[in-house]
């Protein structure tokens, strides 16, 4: 665990340090030992404690297994302990859910009691400025919140957000056409190349921007910047007040982690306001502007400053809530699309059914479109099939329960971390036969989107959890699904995908083990594996280049370009 970044002038302050941090350590001590050895949990004479993996005095759980991929060690305890169990650290319990039936329970049947989140205080309190709707815990805030984001992302928005989609992957099969012709092609291109698509829709949707070049463009590099820092502060175990909340008292000169932070406000907070200002000014000029930060700006314009700080439409809110929607999908549905190539390297005979089906559909004069995606229900199924092959955040973005419960017997502490183990119940052997397989053939017959089938009153009849529950569900599933969806089409309709070869005309291995193959931290991204596209017409070469010069000239019309500038 770290401290976090010192920048004082600490020569002749290190017995004063010392001091300090001696004293605030047999605090710490004392509160662990009444935590944890006084202070008892009043279980109901009726109620049994949940089952888990035993406990060492003060630390509980810890060291038990990798904070940055927990997953493996958490899917074995399921294995012993049942479909839900809890699990200790210091003083905190944690409880995974392994059952979709059980979460289903939790997170939606009971969801007045379970849709809160605990709240970092680095990366919520302090960094976020408690407004980072992700974190936020249940209340008027939250649902005032997700309210303003439901009104740019609902299924009614779904056909208005498709041009974007459609315009976007013109672009991505032209990167595509690149990639296959250049002989200095690398592995992180076509990560690159799926990271632009993604943040060019969301940063259109937030800020009315696009992006042509994700190097060159200075707006998403400097947001991409404060998507990073924002990653590493809610990292668990990377501050070590998250873990020991007493040294939030200590004084301000000796607490780094804040230091830090107040260094990191002090040039993120003037961007995002500069951002603000400038689409009240072209407001004020009559330029259009598309994205969530104009459309936050316009329903506050009359307002006093009282009614814009009780409604959460001050600027630190609007400033915040236009970065969501670039922190919530603009990697996570790259990801998946990694994720979707990956599979269909590794199993090429559901590549060519894949294929087949969009070649029954669409012919080589045009590319695929939304309208023909019912048509190629096995592209559906593929899509799925990554989804829950492959989660992007395993354990899912934890709950928390406002009161204490019960459940099957059990007793459930009231401000426990509670999560919906998304791994482990996309793993169910009993409801998915051979579960670690790629296997799009499990969804036959399944037409339902994943929004759909998160509504259906049976758990185990919905396709996958990846998108979570209840309240907090994402709110941007219909947007992300179709993004896939489309660019799977279009990507089958246009390449096929061959493993890469070395100078001697090897093949190159590739590997999908989710231990070795892949990153983990906040979510879970395959590391640049070799692939080869090939395309697979002239004809076909022609069609994407054309749709991609006819994109062009929509986006000129389409004025989104009001960020240019921005260095």
């Amino acid at each position: 665990m770290l401290l976090g970044s010192f920048d004082l002038d600490l020569d002749n302050l290190k017995s004063i340090i010392l001091v300090v941090l001696t004293a605030s350590s047999l605090v710490y001590a004392c509160y662990l030992i009444w935590n944890n050895l006084l202070k008892r949990e009043a279980i109901p004479k009726t109620l049994r404690p949940l089952p888990g993996p035993p406990t060492r005095p003060f630390v509980g759980n810890a060291g038990q297994f990798n904070p940055l991929a927990p997953y493996s060690t958490f899917q074995k305890w399921a294995k012993e302990y049942g479909p839900i169990y809890r699990v200790k650290l210091g003083s905190q319990t944690y409880i995974s859910v392994n059952d979709a039936r059980i979460a289903k329970e939790l997170f939606e049947k009971r969801g007045n009691k379970y849709n809160s989140r605990i709240s970092t205080h680095v990366g919520y309190e302090l960094l976020s400025q408690e407004r980072r709707i992700t974190f936020t815990p249940h209340g008027d805030k939250h649902n005032t919140f997700r309210k303003q984001i439901h009104n740019i992302l609902s299924i009614s928005k779904t056909r208005d957000n498709q041009r974007f989609q459609e315009l976007e992957s013109r672009q991505l099969l032209k990167e595509f056409l690149e990639y296959a012709g250049s002989a200095e092609s690398q592995p992180s291109d076509v990560q690159q190349i799926f990271r632009r698509y993604t943040a060019s829709i969301m940063m259109t949707l937030s800020f009315g921007h696009r992006i042509k070049d994700l190097a060159a463009d200075g707006l998403v590099k400097t947001i991409f910047t404060i998507m990073e820092g924002f990653g590493k502060a809610i990292q668990p175990g990377q501050y070590l007040v998250d873990a020991m909340p007493i040294l939030k008292h200590l004084p301000y000169a000796f607490k780094p982690w804040e230091q830090e932070v107040d260094r990191e406000i002090k040039w993120q907070w003037p961007f995002m306001y500069g951002l603000l200002q400038r689409v009240e000014e072209q407001m004020d000029k009559g330029i259009p502007n598309i994205g969530l930060i104009r459309q936050l700006s316009e329903q506050r314009k009359d307002m006093s400053e009282r009614e814009r700080e009780e409604k959460f439409l001050d600027d630190r809110s609007i400033g915040y809530q236009s970065m969501t929607l670039m922190e919530a999908g603009a990697d996570t549905t790259g990801i998946t699309m990694m994720n979707f190539v990956l599979a269909m390297l590794l199993h090429p005979e559901a590549q060519a059914k894949g294929r087949e089906a969009i070649d029954r559909t669409v012919d080589d004069s045009r590319l695929p479109t939304f309208e023909d995606l019912p048509n190629a229900n096995y592209i559906n199924q593929i899509v799925k099939e990554v989804m829950r092959w492959r989660p992007v955040i395993t354990l899912g973005i934890p709950h928390a329960n406002t009161t204490e419960d019960e459940y099957d017997g059990y007793y459930i502490p009231k401000d426990s971390i509670v999560y919906g183990n998304i791994w482990n119940i996309n793993r169910d052997p009993s409801r998915y036969e051979d579960p670690d397989s790629f296997h799009p053939e499990r969804y036959d017959g399944v037409t339902g989107s994943a929004f759909e089938l998160s509504t259906v009153p049976n758990a185990l009849d919905r396709d996958h959890v990846t998108f979570g529950w209840g309240r907090r569900i994402c709110a941007g599933m219909h947007l992300a699904e179709r993004s896939v969806m489309l660019v799977a089409a279009r990507i089958l309709w246009a390449f096929e995908i061959e493993p890469a070869r070395d100078a001697e005309g090897n093949i190159v291995p590739v590997t999908a083990d989710f231990d070795k193959a892949y990153d983990h931290s906040v979510v879970a991204s395959p590391k640049p594996f070799p692939v080869s596209f090939k395309v697979r017409s002239e004809k076909r070469k022609q069609v994407i280049l054309e749709s991609f010069r006819d994109a062009e000239l929509t986006w000129e019309e389409m004025n989104l370009d009001l960020f240019a500038d921005v260095k």
